[in-house]
């Protein structure tokens, strides 16, 4: 199963709180994906502390992620994300 999403804030609280709302979604409508959806979570504050506070730009996320399972166990997890400043819409 695998997931997809971007998003755009103006600071990196709102960033965080689409990222978990979009992870909400994704767990609900794969449900496997609850297993990893902490740690997708805390890759994403983790890269949105990378990004320095600028009032004048927007923060653009780019996040995907993928898990697999056999037998009904986890057998594999990944997740990928960027992170960026964007000129403000």
């Amino acid at each position: 199963m695998s997931y997809s999403f971007n998003i755009r804030a103006g600071a990196k609280w709102e960033a965080h709180t689409l990222i978990q709302a979009e992870l909400d979604k994704v767990a609900a409508s794969q449900p496997l994906h609850a297993n990893d959806r902490e740690q997708a979570e805390k890759v994403a504050e983790i890269f949105l502390a990378v990004l320095p506070d600028d009032p004048d730009q927007d923060i653009a996320v780019s996040m995907h992620g993928s898990i697999g399972s056999i037998d009904g166990k986890v057998s594999s997890a990944g997740v990928g994300i960027t992170v960026s400043h964007v000129a403000r819409a």
